[in-house]
């Protein structure tokens, strides 16, 4: 199956209601069904913030990196996970990672999915919204528990994407710079 973010907008006033789901295309069939639950949520900005984000696999389990609606000026940014095989939209994908931001200061942007784990990075950035102050690279793992720190950065940020060996995971930051670490990381309990 294909499986990919699906949002349903209605504007009301300056805000827009957003549906947002992340949803599962049958290869062979081409059926289309809700992997993870509907959920609605309120933005001001929809081409930027809202709802499922980003969806990535590795292959057994999907994880949703989602936003949800500003409330008293505090936004979270939560990583939901579900096993493939439970994907079929009435079972409630797991909360691995949960960031209440003030102000729109910082975001999660995933970098990868591998074995069992998910790579994200949390990007601090200016008052105007416009530079990367910061960053902090994340492990989080499909069992649960708490986020692991792989890597801090001032002013630079990982960029999307991984590659990996029987030995290493590596990925680029925005300077053109290559970063890894061991692979067995990713299966070893925090």
């Amino acid at each position: 199956a294909l499986f990919l973010g699906m949002d349903r907008d209605q504007l009301i006033g300056a805000s827009t209601r957003r549906t947002t789901s992340v949803v599962k295309v049958n290869k062979a069939d081409r059926r289309r069904s809700n992997a993870f639950p509907e959920q609605t949520v309120m933005t001001d900005d929809p081409a930027h913030h809202g709802g499922y984000l980003a969806v990535l696999s590795d292959g057994t389990t999907l994880f949703g990196v989602f936003e949800g609606t500003p409330e008293a000026g505090v936004t979270h940014f939560q990583v939901h996970a579900l096993d493939i095989a439970q994907a079929n939209g009435s079972t409630p994908p797991r909360t691995l990672y949960d960031l209440p931001v003030s102000g729109q200061r910082s975001e999660l942007k995933p970098i990868g999915a591998l074995d069992g784990a998910l790579l994200v990075t949390r990007l601090s950035v200016s008052t105007d919204g416009m530079t990367v102050t910061g960053s902090t690279l994340l492990l989080l793992r499909k069992a649960g528990g708490p986020a692991s720190v792989l890597a801090d950065f001032a002013g630079r940020y990982p960029l999307p994407s991984l590659a990996a060996d029987a030995d290493n995971v590596y990925w680029f930051n925005d300077d053109a710079k290559l970063y890894s670490f061991p692979r067995a990381a990713l299966r070893e309990a925090p």
